[in-house]
């Protein structure tokens, strides 16, 4: 994972409106990454944490050298405080994470 980016939405395949603190009505949030040095068609999972506790995990597919993927998170307005996103290979292993909060 050569980085990840948090935002609003997704434009041209990139990020956009990006930051790490959000307010409670921001509908959605984005993680967008960019994975480099896949050797073959692989599959990652975006797993999503609030207050350490798993919401959801969304499984993505990876298809070249250099891959540019996201997943989102629809946001109630309550569920305010620390989230943290982990991005995990097939295998299970976590190969980077990134956190955000919701205001």
């Amino acid at each position: 994972v050569e980085q990840i980016l948090f935002g609003t939405g997704i434009e041209n395949r990139e990020a956009i409106e990006v930051d790490t603190v959000f307010l409670s009505d921001v509908g959605k949030v984005y993680c967008w990454t960019l994975i480099t040095g896949a050797e073959s068609e692989t599959i990652i999972s975006f797993v999503w944490y609030h207050q350490d506790k798993e919401i959801a995990r969304v499984e993505v597919p990876v298809r070249s050298v250099r891959w540019r993927t996201w997943s989102y998170k629809t946001i109630m307005p309550e569920w305010t405080g620390n989230w943290k996103v982990e991005i995990l290979d097939e295998a299970g292993k976590v190969l980077e994470s990134a956190i955000f909060r919701l205001q």
